[in-house]
């Protein structure tokens, strides 16, 4: 089924004396409307736990607005999870040769990690990647808080072989890979409990 960009802006409401709501907008790779309001609930729900760890919030899933399809995704795609109110996304071909490698390389030098909780890649359609790309992945892994999942079997073995396994995990699936975000931004003490956007 083929994906498309999906705006979401999917509120959550942290309980407390006041009751803060905070609007969160997510571009969500997906195949429908109900697909992409699932898919935010997923990323938003990680995105309070590292941005708030320990305090209770409810997604506000009743007053979520879902924009339209947009673009086709047909490659390797990212979401980029800010310290503000937002998961973006970026995309990339299947393919990662000399130019799209140096592409990826460049687009990841360009994130700003102080304003970053983390980046997952999700690698199901990725097919080929060279060495320009690897060294983006393995460049970046640590300053970006960067984690892959669903990468074919190929692509885990060049992973594998170049020896960077332990330095870009690739979890077997999203929810793994957001697990491995929330825990690594804690472990940092990076991303202090904050009330506000």
């Amino acid at each position: 089924m083929p994906l498309f960009t999906i705006p979401v802006m999917l509120p959550f409401q942290v309980d407390g004396a006041d009751a803060q709501v905070i609007p969160v907008q997510v571009t969500a790779a997906a195949s429908s409307m109900p697909a992409a309001l699932a898919t935010a609930q997923v990323l938003v729900a990680a995105y309070t736990r590292a941005r708030l760890p320990g305090v209770k919030v409810r997604l506000m899933v009743d007053k979520a607005r879902i924009g339209q399809p947009g673009a086709p995704v047909s490659g390797l795609y990212a979401y980029t999870f800010g310290r503000g109110p937002q998961i973006h996304q970026l995309t990339f071909p299947g393919r990662l040769d000399l130019d799209e490698g140096h592409h990826l390389g460049e687009s990841l030098k360009g994130l700003d990690a102080k304003s970053l909780i983390g980046v997952v890649f999700d690698c199901h359609a990725l097919s080929y990647l060279n060495s320009t790309a690897l060294a983006a992945f393995a460049g970046h892994a640590e300053r970006l808080n960067l984690h892959l999942f669903r990468g074919s079997e190929p692509v885990k073995k060049v992973f594998e072989l170049v020896g960077i396994t332990n330095l870009v995990p690739i979890h077997a699936d999203l929810h793994g890979a957001l697990v491995e975000l929330v825990n690594r931004s804690r472990a940092t003490g990076q991303f202090k409990t904050v009330t506000g956007p």
